[in-house]
């Protein structure tokens, strides 16, 4: 049992470690708004069901199960390393279709599923075979079975976390790391094959060894109920998985470290759970009393999440209200967050422990009713993964975009209790029934009653801010949007992190003048992302200029409408503005549609998945979306950065021709051809319209001369080092950055 149970650990770090490369590089393509995200999650997880499924079908009819086994961890690896050259056979066909399906998001969300799933089903078939597979394999009906190999391929997922989001994508990039995971699944193999040559000689004709047909025999009311629960259960924990991560980015920053922490946390609770839980046999009758208090923990711990976060938040606010300097001071001064943090991973920990626990609970039930036991297994880990992506799909588009991190906690928490309490009344436990309803609603009665003082989304925003007033916020579809103000700032937050803020708008002002000074003639302009609105609005209030903006955040651009008009000049209601709410790399694959100038809003490159706007490909994407003549327009950052000296040297790569601009030359202009010089006249001609000039004056840039300046020097040609590629996206990964420099880009 410890062998397979070590083979397990392995495949659940390769398991992992392809997810993520799939997601990541499909996000690419398709696009980050969550509907692209949330297909492609889908699809993902419909082939983990079919496996699932197949897999229970097949190891109830084979007795070679080691070796099965090993062949399929064979084919993981195999079909795991076709999946990305797949991807860049679905790039090209969907940049083909997708254009004319623009106005028609029903067809075009068909085709993103349709892609992916076609993309990734025959390996997500396989990985969704190894449990029913693996657990007949070990011929255990018993609840420790299933827990053993369960708590290891999870606690595998842990390692493949922390291994793929601290190191292995940061250091060596997505193509070398998916060779890592498909080396995880060869070894499996070898070790599977072990196995097999040496149960051959232990085989017996036993009738739960020997091969058996698919059970009969009409499911019990347990069986139906447990299947039933799985679902909803699954359901419940991928919806509170889209809760916790919005809520968790808010006080972690941002970064892709936060969401590997609190993935880490979630899947070690998962595994900590199913191995406590198998270490004593069970009755099936008690393994149902036990899923039915399991489901009710679950939910009453969730309900009580605003309740541990609230005193966190309020005991360490005085700390908080200190002074501090602008921008800087909020970023790296959060003391309610360094509280609030432990308390909200203790909840994600705990409520996933239990969600563990319940997965071989269940297991127990199911395969203790005769023949065919592992089709039953297969059928249920299918109803849980599918129930799963439900539930994240209904979290992320229905669930918050209306009701709010608050209510949708206390909604999923509901149906946690109302699992416990259907599985009671489905076995015919009235009583229990009645106990669950009844301690499950008294536990989420504080949290509905007193909504206004514990809102859960307020309660965060508040700590990480500290002393700053919130008017305003929006819980999106994409994100979570606030304002909050200071005696002396305005800031806009999206999921937690600062964007914009009022002491620094003339820097962004700067950034939208500058592409329309630097082109001679600029007719469309396209901006990608709108934060405040600051740089966009700058930009438009250049006589003849049409601007374009593509924001992937409606709750950013409601934001930008109603409460940052004055920082933006009223960008929003002007007639030469247009915009759409999309992935700015999708725009520029798919559109069609060309610019004389195209620059991006100002997006820190630590922010996760910010690399993808500072890549080769990003750039060259760009590039070809550019009229003859054309401009790019890219903020470079710190010069004295490594990430400064690697975004510059792509951005050389791209373009034959770059200026550097501003200050020490932070900002860098790429073109296919010389950039004329700026025209003194013209200039002159801008400060006679009143509005341009006042934005002019508002930037800083008060007369000729100083417009003059900003062109800090002509650069150098591309120089021989590292270039950023999506392959390798490093600047998110900051905590690698040193062994970056010393290995990974080593020429």
């Amino acid at each position: 049992m410890r062998r397979l149970a070590g083979l397990f650990f392995l495949s659940g770090i390769s398991g992992l470690i392809f997810q993520v490369i799939w997601f990541r590089r499909l996000a690419l393509v398709f696009g980050v708004t969550s509907y692209a995200l949330g297909i492609v999650l889908a699809s993902y997880m419909a082939g983990l069901a079919i496996g699932s499924v197949a897999g229970g079908r097949l190891a109830d009819r084979r007795r070679d199960l080691f070796r099965v086994y090993g062949l399929v961890e064979i084919a993981i690896a195999a079909l795991g390393l076709s999946v990305l050259p797949l991807i860049s056979l679905v790039q090209w066909l969907y940049v083909r279709v997708a254009p004319g399906l623009v106005d028609q998001p029903t067809l075009l969300s068909f085709l993103r599923f349709a892609l992916s799933f076609a993309v990734m089903i025959p390996a997500t078939a396989c990985m969704g075979a190894t449990l029913p597979v693996g657990v007949r394999a070990y011929n255990s009906r018993e609840s420790h079975g299933v827990s053993v190999l369960y708590a290891a391929n999870t606690a595998g997922a842990v390692v493949g976390v922390l291994a793929g989001g601290f190191v292995l994508l940061g250091v060596f990039g997505l193509t070398a790391t998916s060779l890592v995971a498909a080396a995880l699944n060869v070894a499996c193999a070898a070790g599977a094959a072990a196995l097999w040559r040496a149960s051959k000689a232990q085989q017996t004709a036993s009738p739960d060894a020997a091969p058996s047909a698919a059970a009969t025999q009409p499911l019990s009311r347990a069986e139906v109920g447990v299947l039933a629960s799985l679902f909803f259960a699954g359901f419940a924990a991928l919806a509170y998985e889209v809760i916790w991560t919005r809520l968790f980015s808010v006080l972690a920053f941002e970064i892709v470290y936060g969401y590997a922490v609190m993935l880490a946390v979630l899947l070690a609770g998962v595994a900590l759970g199913s191995a406590l839980y198998g270490t004593r046999p069970v009755t099936v009758n008690r393994a149902v009393s036990h899923i039915v208090w399991l489901q009710m923990g679950i939910g009453v711990l969730a309900a009580a999440l605003p309740l541990v976060l609230k005193p966190l938040a309020n005991d360490t606010l005085t700390a908080g209200a200190r002074s501090w300097p602008g921008i800087a001071g909020l970023v790296s001064r959060c003391p309610s967050c360094v509280s609030m943090l432990p308390g909200l991973l203790v909840v994600v920990f705990v409520s996933s422990a239990l969600s563990g626990a319940a997965m071989p609970a269940a297991a127990r039930v199911l395969t203790g009713g005769g023949q065919g036991w592992a089709t039953r297994l297969g059928v249920g880990y299918a109803g849980n993964l599918v129930g799963g992506a439900l539930g994240s799909l209904v979290a992320g588009f229905f669930l918050l975009p209306r009701f709010g991190a608050h209510a949708s906690l206390l909604v999923v928490a509901f149906v946690n209790i109302a699992i416990g309490a259907g599985l009671a009344l489905a076995t015919r436990r009235r009583a229990l029934a009645g106990a669950v309803v009844a301690g499950g609603l008294i536990a989420i009665a504080p949290s509905v009653l007193d909504t206004a003082t514990l809102d859960v989304y307020r309660t965060v925003v508040s700590a990480r801010l500290s002393t700053a007033r919130i008017p305003w916020y929006r819980e999106g579809l994409e994100s979570s949007v606030a304002v909050a103000e200071t005696a002396d700032d305005r800031f806009l937050l999206i999921n937690g992190a600062i964007h914009s803020a009022s002491s620094g708008l003339y820097y962004h002002r700067w950034l939208g003048h500058l592409g329309a000074i630097a082109h001679p003639d600029p007719k469309d302009a396209l901006v990608i992302g709108l934060g405040g609105g600051a740089t966009a609005g700058a930009m438009a209030l250049h006589p003849g200029l049409r601007v374009h903006v593509v924001e992937l955040s409606e709750g950013v651009v409601e934001a930008a409408r109603h409460m940052l008009t004055d920082d933006n000049y009223h960008l929003l209601s002007r007639q030469n503005v247009t915009r759409a709410v999309d992935d700015g790399r999708n725009h520029l694959l798919v559109s069609g549609r060309t610019y004389d100038i195209i620059e991006a809003d100002i997006v820190e490159p630590r922010h996760a998945g910010a690399s993808v706007l500072y890549s080769y490909e990003y750039f060259d994407s760009a590039r070809r979306a550019l009229k003859p003549g054309g401009i790019m327009v890219q903020w470079l950052g710190s010069p004295n950065s490594d990430a400064y000296r690697w975004t510059l040297n792509t951005f050389r790569r791209v373009f034959p021709y770059v200026s550097l601009w501003i200050g020490g030359g932070d900002v860098g202009i790429g073109s296919m051809t010389p950039l004329p010089p700026l025209d003194r006249r013209r200039l002159e001609q801008m400060f006679q319209d009143p509005a341009l000039r006042q934005a002019l004056i508002d930037a800083r840039l008060d007369d000729v001369e100083k417009i003059l300046a900003m062109k800090h020097a002509d650069s150098t040609p591309p120089l021989p080092g590292p270039i950023l590629t999506d392959d390798r996206p490093v600047l998110e990964y900051f905590v690698t950055l040193p062994f970056v420099t010393r290995r990974a880009f080593r020429r």
